[in-house]
């Protein structure tokens, strides 16, 4: 059980972009790897309004949902 839940394909492909392996353990050091990595970089959308650069406007945060 984890605090976040990855589909398989998604938890694969994110692996190796934070450095982590498949036999690694997924706690919850690890899942905050991957969550970060999610919202910092492969959901640019969100990372953009959580760090006020997109923020300002219902348009943008239209923006951010629809990576959601």
């Amino acid at each position: 059980m984890g605090r976040y839940q990855f589909i398989p394909d998604t938890l694969n492909l994110l692996l190796g972009r934070v450095g982590l392996r498949n036999n690694d353990l997924f706690d919850s050091n690890n899942q905050e790897k991957l969550v970060d990595y999610v919202l910092t970089s492969y959901r640019r959308n969100i990372s953009a309004y959580i760090n006020a650069t997109n923020s300002g406007s219902r348009k943008n945060l239209e923006e951010a949902i629809q990576d959601i």
